[in-house]
């Protein structure tokens, strides 16, 4: 359907890479607004992608539509979606790039004979969050004891223990 653009939280929902939309509000609408500034999405075509092999569908302007980390879920919102996006028509090694703001999604494949081909791309600032799931454990395994000395040490939760809890313990999908 849509990408979303705003931190996921580790749910059953999340781990499809999707969120509900009671998780996507629990994070504060400034998180949705500033998460767009730092992730840039994109695609290169490897083929020839006529229209009617269902290139990327683009909302012009949607970016700007403060309410949208939340309005993509509303069925008069697809609505919307469906009767005012746009498409482009991709040759082989064209790219297309866009703030994860604008809405976007999938488009229809309405050949019976036509495969098309695309690397998708996610390029995201050190201060984001992608969202490939990361398999934590071995992270933790591999820093418990020093974790826990230093936990023990500072006498509780101190800013350099809480640190390492929330980088690598946090099962961020």
């Amino acid at each position: 359907m849509f990408c979303l653009r705003c931190p996921l939280i580790l749910t059953p929902s999340a781990l499809s890479g999707f969120q509900t939309a009671e998780d996507v509000a629990k994070w504060p609408k400034a998180m949705h607004t500033a998460s767009q500034l730092l992730t840039l999405q994109g695609a290169i075509a490897h083929t020839d992608m006529p229209i009617e092999s269902g290139p990327t569908r683009l909302l012009p302007f949607s970016q700007m539509f403060e309410a949208g980390y939340m309005a993509y879920r509303l069925p008069e919102f697809n609505e919307y979606f469906l009767d005012n996006y746009v498409s482009l028509a991709l040759e082989k090694g064209d790219a297309i790039f866009f703030s994860p703001a604008l809405f976007h999604a999938a488009g229809e494949n309405r050949t019976a004979d036509f495969e098309r081909s695309a690397n998708l791309i996610q390029v995201s600032s050190a201060f984001g969050k992608t969202m490939e799931a990361v398999d934590s454990l071995p992270l933790v395994e591999a820093c418990w004891d020093i974790v826990a000395e230093r936990y023990k040490v500072s006498g509780g939760m101190s800013p350099e223990v809480d640190a390492v809890v929330k980088a690598v313990g946090e099962g961020y999908p």
